[in-house]
């Protein structure tokens, strides 16, 4: 899965994504958190598009590679995505798994895979966001770091 990034012209802090995955394209706009929801639109697009979006890519990020894993466990779906070379250092070794749930924290956390060693809960962490993690430059030295990341 190769993820270029970008922010969508003209909506705010909306962030866009496209994804490829096995010639499958799919274009990805997240919204802003608005009364509690966070809207994410998946549209799947055609090869020419995904070629069209990926030279518009925004030149202060980098491309992601990850291998994602999908698998259901005690009736809950996850996504496990493993970070690939090449990319920036901070996310070299990276796996992050990922749910989408109604669930309490603490149902949900019953439910997580004991087979794996969850470290700590990122939900919400602008500096684990796909946006922030593709960022060329270092968080430091650049103004482009997003603090205000919905989801």
């Amino acid at each position: 899965m190769v993820n270029p990034v970008e922010v969508a012209p003209g909506h705010g802090s909306a962030w866009r994504g496209v994804a490829w995955r096995h010639h499958s394209y799919t274009h990805t706009i997240r919204k802003p958190e608005q009364l509690g929801q966070i809207v994410e639109v998946k549209t799947p697009i055609s090869q020419r598009d995904w070629t069209n979006m990926s030279a518009q890519m925004d030149e202060h990020h980098l491309k992601i590679f990850k291998k994602r894993r999908c698998f259901l466990h005690n009736n809950q779906y996850f996504q496990l995505d493993i970070y690939q070379e090449p990319c920036h250092k901070r996310c070299e070794g990276l796996i992050l798994l990922e749910t989408y749930t109604t669930l309490t924290s603490e149902e949900l956390q019953r439910r997580l895979p004991s087979f794996l060693k969850i470290e700590s809960d990122v939900t919400g962490r602008p500096d684990y966001s796909m946006f922030n993690l593709s960022l060329r430059d270092e968080w430091g030295v650049t103004n482009k770091f997003c603090v205000n990341i919905a989801g």
